[in-house]
C-alpha cells in the first residue's frame, strides 16, 4: 500500500475518523470468513473454524465510523404503516397468515405474520413473499426490524453483476454461522422470542463470503483462484418464514454507524473481568514464542478503546465510555501475569501486541495501543490512569523509535535485542503502517523525532539507503 498522510494542519482527535481507515475493507480481507450474527467478522486468521478476534472487530467499527459522512440512500420498502397487500403473496400450504397489528411497545401499526415452522435447508422462499424489485448499482444493506415468535427466516432473492441469482437466508435455526447450498445461502440469524431487533446486512459481502467460504480450504488459507468482486444489482423479493412481527424493511447504499456500533455492543458483551478481550486461539510466533488461547492484545485493546470512545460520541450512551475505561486495566498488569505491560531494558514501559517470553515489542501493535490511551485520556482529564499509562508510553516511544530503523527500512519489532535471533525486517505494508503511524503521532505531539522519522522513512520507500561510514 501506499502511505495515507494527515491532510496538513490536521489533527488526531477521538471524535473523529480514525487515521485512515476509513479506506479499509475489513470484511472484505481473505482472512475474514464472514460477517456473523453478531454484525462482527469471524476470523479465519488462525483457526479455520472461525473465532472472534477483538482487533479485527475493533478495526472492522474504526473502518465504519471513518465513513459516517457518506451520504445514503434509503429506500423504505414496507414498515407495516402504509401495507399494500397486492404487493403481498401468501403460500397457504404453508399455512400462510398477515395482518396489520399494533404494537405496544413501538407504539405504531406493524405487520404480523405467520407460516408453519421453517425447517433447517430451506433452498427456496415459501411462505410470504413481498415483491421488492428494487434494482442497484452500488452497494445495498438491508435493514430489518423485527419481533419472533419461534424460529424464523427472513430470505432475500437477490441478483448479482454475473448475472446470477441468489437466495440469501437469515435464518435462527441454522447450524453454521453460513453456509452455502447450491444457489442458496444460509446466514444464522439472532431472533430472541419477544425482542424487537433490527437486523443491518451488506448484501454483497454476505454473497463474497459465502462463496470464499466454500472454496477455502480446510487449512483455512484462501482459494488459489481470484474471485473477482461482485455486485448485487437487483434485489427481487423478501420472504418471510415462521411467526413474528416486522415493523420495517428497507434498502440502503450504506450503514456505517449501524455497522460500527455492532463492533462497538460486542465489545460491550465481551470483555471480561479483568477489562480485556482475551484472544480465544494459540498464536505461535516463532517455535519458541507461543501464546496460548486466553492471552490479551495491546493492540486489540487500544483500537477497542478508540473505536468505543467514538461511538460514545455519536450515541451519547455510557456503557460505551465505561466500557473503554475497564478497557485501561491490562496495560498495568505485567505480561508474565497475563496483561501487555513490558519493560525494555527493565526501564521502558511498553505495551505488547503480543505478550511473549521473552518480549517482543512490536512497534506498530505498541503505536496502536498508545493511541487508544490518548482516546480515553482525553475523555478523562490529565490526571487520570489513562493518562499516565500513556505519558509512560510517549516517553519509551521517543526513546525506542529509533531503533527500528535499519538505515533501508524498518523493523517489525526488537525481539533480536532479547535472543540470539536474526532482526525481523517489516515487509513493506508494515513500513507503510509505521510511516502512517508516525504521521498521526506528529499531530498528536509536536517532538520533532515523529516527523523527522516519517519523513525518513518515506524515502526509504523511493529507494533511499542512509549513508555508511
Amino acid at each position: 500500500g501506499r502511505p495515507h498522510l494527515p491532510p496538513s494542519g490536521s489533527k488526531h482527535t477521538p471524535k473523529g475518523p480514525f487515521m485512515n481507515f476509513g479506506s479499509f475493507s475489513v470484511e472484505n480481507r481473505d482472512r475474514v470468513l464472514c460477517i456473523d450474527e453478531y454484525g462482527v467478522p469471524l476470523s479465519a486468521q488462525w483457526d479455520p473454524k472461525g473465532f472472534h478476534f477483538a482487533t479485527q472487530i475493533s478495526q472492522f467499527g474504526l473502518q465504519h465510523y471513518s465513513s459516517t459522512k457518506e451520504k445514503r440512500t434509503v429506500t423504505l420498502v414496507e414498515n407495516g404503516r402504509a401495507f399494500l397487500e397486492e404487493k403481498w403473496t401468501l403460500k397457504r400450504r404453508a399455512g400462510a397468515e398477515l395482518s396489520v397489528t399494533h404494537s405496544q411497545q413501538l407504539g405504531r401499526d406493524v405487520l404480523k405474520f405467520c407460516t408453519e415452522v421453517p425447517k433447517s435447508g430451506l433452498t427456496a422462499i415459501d411462505g410470504i413473499i413481498r415483491l421488492v424489485d428494487d434494482h442497484r448499482n452500488g452497494e445495498v444493506n438491508a435493514h430489518i426490524t423485527f419481533s419472533a415468535s419461534g424460529p424464523m427466516v427472513i430470505s432475500l432473492r437477490v441478483q448479482l453483476s454475473n448475472e446470477h441469482w441468489h437466495m440469501l437466508h437469515y435464518d435462527s435455526t441454522a447450524k453454521k454461522a453460513v453456509q452455502l447450498r447450491g444457489d442458496s445461502i444460509h446466514y444464522r440469524l439472532l431472533a430472541p422470542v419477544g425482542e424487537w431487533r433490527t437486523v443491518v446486512r451488506n448484501l454483497q459481502v454476505d454473497v463474497q463470503r459465502a462463496i470464499i467460504s466454500v472454496r477455502r480450504k480446510p487449512s483455512g488459507k484462501k482459494p488459489k483462484e481470484k474471485i473477482g468482486l461482485l455486485k448485487v444489482v437487483r434485489v427481487e423479493s423478501l420472504g418471510l418464514r415462521g411467526c413474528g412481527q416486522l415493523a420495517n424493511f428497507s434498502l440502503t447504499s450504506s450503514a456505517h454507524l449501524e455497522m460500527a456500533v455492532y463492533a462497538a455492543d460486542w465489545l460491550v458483551n465481551n470483555q471480561d473481568e479483568r477489562g480485556g478481550w482475551p484472544v480465544g486461539v494459540t498464536r505461535t510466533l516463532k517455535p519458541n514464542l507461543v501464546l496460548n488461547p486466553g492471552w490479551y492484545s495491546a493492540m486489540a485493546q487500544g483500537q477497542g478503546i478508540s473505536l468505543l470512545v467514538r461511538v460514545y460520541h455519536a450515541t451519547k450512551k455510557k456503557v460505551y465510555l465505561q466500557t473503554a475505561h475497564r478497557a485501561v486495566a491490562p496495560y498495568s498488569i505485567p505480561s508474565a501475569e497475563g496483561g501487555v505491560q513490558a519493560k525494555f531494558l527493565n526501564r521502558l514501559v511498553w505495551y505488547e501486541e503480543y505478550p511473549t517470553t521473552p518480549s517482543s515489542f512490536v512497534l506498530n501493535g505498541f503505536i496502536y495501543a498508545l493511541i487508544g490511551l490518548y482516546d480515553v485520556a482525553a475523555f478523562d482529564g490529565e490526571k487520570s490512569g489513562a493518562a499516565k499509562l500513556y505519558k509512560e508510553g510517549l516517553h519509551s516511544l521517543k526513546a525506542m523509535a529509533s531503533l527500528y530503523d535499519t538505515g533501508s527500512g524498518t523493523l517489525y519489532d526488537l525481539r533480536h535485542t532479547l535472543a540470539i535471533v536474526e532482526p525481523n525486517r517489516a515487509r513493506w505494508d508494515y513500513h507503510v503502517a509505521h510511516i502512517n503511524l508516525m504521521a498521526t503521532m506528529a499531530t498528536i505531539d509536536e517532538d520533532p523525532i515523529f516527523v523527522s522519522l516519517r519523513d525518513r522513512w518515506l524515502r526509504y520507500l523511493k529507494g533511499h539507503i542512509s549513508s555508511h561510514n
